[in-house]
């Protein structure tokens, strides 16, 4: 989700050039609200998670981003879209390091190291896949808008595949919660 999130902004802005009459300067600000938002996400979001437990945000952000998608589609001014996009940048930017500190917390040592690098190699996949949705998009003469409306169908799928996902076992640990961290120990 993340990668695919990230690549598709700067797609949606090729594939509907006629729709946005922004200028150099609004057209700048919009995808700089992305980068921002991400950079605050990364950082905000991981003391959220120290608060609040790390299995909220993870479970929740897929289904933010799903809403982000159709949400896009009610304004085409150039600071709704700088909102939207610093909103997606908030989102993607909080859940990277969240899933990697889920799934490292919540892997057996020995299988750690393995995942950790799927999940960045999955991240390339989601860029790579951004990039050929496009380019099909634009043979098969589609509306940018249904290039547009793919992070709400990842969002779905990835919300329902991370709604029983469990709390991390280092954060339930750090609040004293020892007697829930024990059956989802993995010896770590």
């Amino acid at each position: 989700m993340d990668g695919f999130v990230l690549t598709s902004q700067g797609f949606i802005f090729l594939l509907a050039q006629s729709v946005f009459q922004f200028t150099a300067l609004e057209l700048g600000l919009v995808a700089t609200a992305y980068v921002l938002g991400s950079f605050i996400g990364s950082m905000g979001f991981g003391k959220i998670a120290d608060v609040y437990g790390r299995a909220v945000l993870f479970r929740t952000v897929p289904w933010f981003v799903a809403v982000l998608s159709i949400a896009q589609f009610m304004s085409f001014g150039s600071l709704s879209w700088f909102i939207s996009r610093f909103l997606f940048g908030l989102a993607i930017g909080g859940d990277s390091p969240i899933a990697q500190a889920m799934l490292s917390e919540n892997s057996p040592k020995v299988l750690r190291a393995k995942r950790l690098v799927l999940l960045m190699t999955a991240w390339f996949i989601g860029a790579i896949a951004a990039a050929v949705c496009a380019y099909l998009a634009v043979k098969a003469d589609l509306p940018w808008e249904a290039f547009a409306a793919i992070p709400c169908i990842i969002g779905l799928i990835l919300g329902a595949a991370r709604f029983n996902a469990p709390e991390s076992v280092q954060w339930l640990r750090s609040k004293g919660r020892n007697e829930e961290a024990e059956p989802c120990s993995f010896g770590n």
